[in-house]
């Protein structure tokens, strides 16, 4: 699965992973679970256990669009991650 395909249908991906991986799950919570409404949650440390016990100043869920790492990780914080993690990255 490219990340392209998630990020132009993120329903259909999500769909296609998991009936390949053979998880039955309604659409609602796929619905449920998209980026906006996840986004909303976070701002509102609501529900999910993770975001209750976060630090309300730092976000995890940030903009959501695509490469935005490029306006928030330093260059020598990319530089080491494409150090670690390059090979699997270009996979």
């Amino acid at each position: 699965m490219k990340y392209e395909n998630v990020k132009n249908d993120t329903f259909k991906a999500i769909k296609d992973i998991l009936s390949f991986i053979e998880i039955n799950i309604s659409d609602e919570a796929i619905n449920w679970s998209s980026f906006d409404n996840m986004k909303k949650m976070e701002s509102n440390q609501q529900n999910i256990d993770l975001f209750k016990q976060s630090t309300p100043k730092i976000n995890f869920m940030r903009s959501g669009k695509y490469r935005d790492r490029k306006d928030i990780l330093s260059n020598p914080n990319i530089a080491k991650i494409n150090d670690i993690f390059g090979e699997t990255l270009k996979k």
